[in-house]
């Protein structure tokens, strides 16, 4: 038993420093070249990001689907689409899709399916609101 437990606590230190080893590596490395991790830069109303179209499709669960086009000068990581569901003037649900690797050019389609609302006999009231609420992308240098 003791020779297992010994083998378990040489395995461990050998792990630990191999771990310590690479990340001073890499450390060294990004020292010496001056590659340092690039900023990400976030936007609450992204410009130039634009809804073209947009439609509801019944389901199992309500789904909005669409289009968004990326007239920016920027390729962004990550952009979010945020719909919030009403019936008449009660708000029932929102829901979230996020797009990412969003090149500047031809639009993207989108499907964001809302979990919280059944899309079968919906009533004929039902709206909903599309927003662009955020994207993220790296800094430019």
């Amino acid at each position: 038993m003791s020779k297992i437990l010994g083998s378990m606590f040489t395995s461990l230190v050998t792990g630990l420093c191999f771990a310590l080893g690479a990340l001073g590596g890499l450390l060294i490395y990004n020292d010496r070249t001056g590659q340092a991790p690039r900023e990400i830069v976030h936007s609450e109303s992204p410009p130039g990001i634009e809804l073209i179209d947009h439609s509801i499709k019944t389901a199992t669960n309500l789904t909005i689907v669409g289009s968004v086009l990326n007239k920016s000068e920027y390729i962004w990581d990550s952009v979010g689409i945020h719909a919030i569901i009403y019936v008449g003037d009660w708000q029932v649900g929102r829901c979230y899709e996020y797009i990412k690797n969003f090149e500047v050019g031809g639009p993207r389609r989108f499907r964001i399916e809302c979990r919280e609302v059944g899309g079968a006999n919906l009533p004929e009231n039902v709206r909903y609101e599309l927003t662009i609420v955020q994207a993220h992308r790296q800094k430019s240098t």
